[in-house]
């Protein structure tokens, strides 16, 4: 069980191991010993490494080395750590366990991750390798770094980047995420630190993450300060061999929920012991949780324990919640449904959907934006098992929109208030009137596959448009209305534009479609540089009634101008943002920005783009221009400032420069 110090010694450094003496006061949850209940995960861990678990959906990742294929870290004898998932019962406890992610999982180590509060982002820890092997440092050390991914079209993760906050030199480990995702914990060895790992933190300042700030010597010693864990309260846990402990490494907290950061506490007994304790991680609710640990009574090297604390720990009030059972069925045949995507989105009264942020100047703000279709959101908060069930945990006092999406069928949607919640949901799903189209994107030249392909489907009934992309295997599928002409183009970088024409006039029944595109490749391709993501334009020709969503000036030409920037550059993708002054009350201002921008949204829907390349949020009078809720009050001109519809790329493209966009916006317009 003394095996951690020699586990990050190979993927990080030695920890030495510092006996102190029992902390004589302070310590949180000593009082509360008696009334905290710790029990091993014996479904989960194994002889091997299972540490720093995580919440992820309806679940946790983990690290393990229990994987028996692949690299042997010789240092360690054992595989190379990857990230792994478990389900988690109602009562806590793990369920079937299997590999996280086949794109974040790589031959190397995988350390302890992070996500954004709607999962549509990772930030994971990993070795510094690439298609080479790993990279060692000058001092012949092979560093740990973290990187980020986004979640991808196919169920999986995708981009993967390195954080830029990095170095080549030094390791950058272990990152967690504040509630609202605007900062970043993580343990680094970097330079000018007070010991051997300390604690930075990172804030998010214009889309940009800002210079690591160590926290200072009253978090960080001359020892190791690692595994730290932001917690919804404002508390933040962490591990420390260098503050007086119980030996080994302890676990750490302290007060950051207020403007002065209050004193380190170590969190005592039953979860410090001799033997090295870390990887704290807690619900939200404060009652329950887990962290990892080598202490005697474990089945394995390290092992993750879980923990219940019925009445909350002191500084951490409880919160009720509850836990409703999700089951969806198909109304045609009364079987269970397996991988139906279950949207959980917190609304207001009204059903739109509330997004608490924070603006540049650490001003909050709300943004408002409808609830309406899943291509939208970038990522289910359960997906049903072969049972069709799942279980949602909700706040008792907030009000919920929930979708629920599976290809060929139609997507439900439901409004609630948790605390009417009952303790079952069930759904019924009815297929969709259409036929499935199986469709594969070929290289025209060497006849091998061509995955990644912008495949855009045309129903020349409606006018509309859908977007997909073609997977590793170069096919996609779609569903096909009944009676309709579609005509299938295909698009990438690199390659000549494919196009064939599908019929279902004439079809009826269940049948299964198939097509074939072919791209040729070309030598040219599209130079660099580019309209880049986050770069806005405030629509100077758009403006509306007072207090009314109607224009004031007809919008056709800049509407149409933009449709055909946006089908001229597929991969181009926008937000539109309305705005509007401090008039009247907050809340019908917010809705009224919300209607104005889903206006300027159904208006390039109508000319064919689709939805999912267009979000439409209100701001109210959050962002104002000019600010006009001080004691000075502003003149109708200065109110007009704020009333405002802005255009922010949300994904860029290559080949069209930001002058060139904004030339074609306004042409034709005085």
């Amino acid at each position: 069980m003394k095996n951690l110090g020699r586990l990050f010694c190979v993927i990080i450094l030695t920890w030495p191991v510092v006996s102190w003496g029992q902390r004589s006061g302070g310590e949180r949850f000593e009082e509360e010993r008696s009334r905290v209940v710790i029990r091993n995960l014996t479904r989960l861990n194994t002889e091997y490494f299972e540490f720093s678990p995580t919440y992820f959906k309806d679940g946790l990742v983990f690290v393990s080395s229990r994987r028996r294929i692949g690299y042997i870290d010789k240092e360690l004898g054992e595989p190379y750590f990857d990230l792994f998932f478990t389900e988690l019962q109602p009562d806590g406890n793990p369920g079937r366990i299997k590999p996280f992610s086949m794109e974040l999982n790589s031959p190397w180590h995988e350390g302890p991750v992070a996500f954004s509060e709607d999962f549509s982002r990772v930030y994971f820890t990993r070795n510094n390798y690439d298609a080479g092997g790993v990279i060692t440092n000058d001092d012949g050390r092979v560093v740990l770094k973290i990187y980020e991914a986004k979640w991808g079209q196919y169920n999986d993760w995708s981009d993967v980047q390195e954080m830029a906050f990095n170095q080549n030199e030094s390791t950058t480990m272990h990152p967690t995420l504040t509630p609202d995702g605007n900062r970043m914990f993580f343990a680094s060895d970097r330079p000018g630190g007070f010991g051997q790992n300390d604690i930075y933190m990172v804030e998010k300042l214009n889309g940009k993450w800002s210079n690591p700030i160590n926290l200072g010597p009253d978090v960080n010693t001359a020892g190791n300060e690692v595994t730290p864990f932001y917690h919804s309260s404002g508390y933040f846990f962490f591990a420390s061999n260098g503050h007086p402990g119980k030996g080994g490494m302890d676990l750490f907290m302290i007060d950051m929920g207020n403007k002065k950061m209050g004193e380190v506490t170590n969190i005592g007994q039953p979860f410090n012991t001799p033997d090295d304790d870390f990887g704290f991680l807690m619900h939200p609710s404060g009652t329950r949780g887990y962290f990892s640990s080598n202490r005697q009574d474990g089945l394995g090297k390290d092992d993750i324990y879980m923990f219940y604390i019925p009445d909350g720990s002191n500084g951490i009030e409880p919160t009720e919640e509850i836990v409703s059972q999700v089951r969806i069925w198909d109304e045609r045949t009364r079987r269970a449904l397996e991988g139906v995507s279950v949207y959980l989105l917190e609304t207001d009264d009204f059903g739109e959907r509330v997004k608490p942020t924070l603006n540049t100047n650490n001003r909050p703000i709300t943004i408002s934006e409808l609830v309406e279709d899943p291509s939208l959101i970038r990522a289910p908060s359960l997906i049903t098992g072969p049972r069709g069930s799942g279980s949602l945990t909700l706040d008792p006092e907030k009000a919920y929109t929930i979708l629920f999406a599976k290809p060929g069928l139609q997507t439900e949607r439901i409004k609630l208030y948790a605390g009417g919640m009952p303790p079952a949901i069930d759904i019924k799903l009815k297929a969709v009137n259409c036929i499935r189209l199986s469709g594969s994107v070929q290289d025209g030249g060497s006849g091998g596959v061509v995955e990644g392909v912008r495949v855009r489907i045309k129903n020349e009934c409606s006018g509309e448009s859908e977007e997909l992309r073609s997977d590793r295997t170069g096919k996609f599928s779609y569903c096909l209305e009944i009676g309709c002409d579609f005509s299938i183009t295909g698009e990438k970088e690199g390659y000549e534009m494919g196009i064939t024409t599908v019929s279902t006039e004439r079809l009826r029944g269940n049948r299964l479609f198939r097509a074939s595109l072919k791209l040729r490749p070309v030598n040219d391709v599209r130079g660099k540089g580019g309209v880049e993501k986050g770069s806005m334009v405030k629509l100077s020709s758009i403006s509306f009634h007072p207090g009314t969503s109607s224009y004031a000036e007809s919008p056709v030409q800049i509407l149409r101008n933009l449709s055909s920037v946006l089908r001229k550059y597929p991969d181009l993708d926008i937000e539109i943002g309305a705005h509007t002054g401090s008039k009247g009350d907050h809340t019908m201002n917010q809705r009224l920005s919300l209607r104005r921008a889903e206006m300027f949204k159904s208006g390039l829907m109508e000319l064919g783009i689709p939805s999912r390349r267009i979000q439409a949020f209100g701001y109210g009078e959050s962002l104002p221009i000019k600010d006009c809720s001080g004691s000075v009050p502003c003149t109708e001109q200065e109110q007009l400032l704020n009333e405002r519809l802005e255009i922010t790329i949300s994904n860029g493209t290559k080949g069209l420069t930001w002058n060139q966009f904004v030339a074609q916006l306004y042409e034709g317009i005085q």
